[in-house]
């Protein structure tokens, strides 16, 4: 509950911020390998609805509050698990309650235009209580290498 309140009180105060402000936590090498530059343009967003977080991976992204302006999720990722596929939009911030080992996934559209694994990376631990600020992402899953649930709060600005 401590971590839904954080993420409610930062979308009020980071809701006006401007897309410039706004960095991507992941490494350069991945955003260029899947053809996500750190500052998308959303209105030339090329990805379909049914690929979003919450129609894609239901499992794993809840809704636990939206209006027009933010979406916030409740993301979990049981041990073993690996979500579909699936993108965020919108630019966000994220804070992790409960961490464990995992394996980012990206993915981009070969020449058949099928989704493939363009680039991956491990990371062994996300660091407590620290915001992630992220640019919109392009197609992406996530594997859990640990032995407990990956849990993660997800602001993410529709404006």
């Amino acid at each position: 509950m401590r971590y839904l309140a954080l993420l409610l009180a930062a979308g009020t105060l980071l809701a006006g911020f401007t897309a410039t402000k706004m960095i991507h936590a992941m490494p350069a090498k991945s955003l260029a390998a899947a053809g996500n530059p750190a500052s998308v343009d959303t209105s030339k967003w090329n990805w379909p609805d049914s690929l979003d977080a919450v129609k894609a991976a239901p499992a794993s992204h809840k809704i636990i509050f939206e209006n027009d302006s933010v979406r916030i999720l409740y993301v979990t990722i049981n041990p073993g698990a690996t979500e579909p596929i699936h993108t965020h939009k919108w630019r966000s911030v994220a804070w992790c309650a409960h961490s464990a080992p995992f394996t980012l996934y990206q993915y981009d559209l070969d020449k058949n235009h099928k989704l493939v694994i363009v680039d991956s990376f491990t990371n062994t631990k996300m660091s407590l209580n620290k915001k992630n600020v992220w640019a919109p992402e392009s197609p992406h899953a996530i594997k859990n290498l640990g032995k407990d649930t990956l849990v993660l709060y997800r602001c993410e600005f529709k404006q």
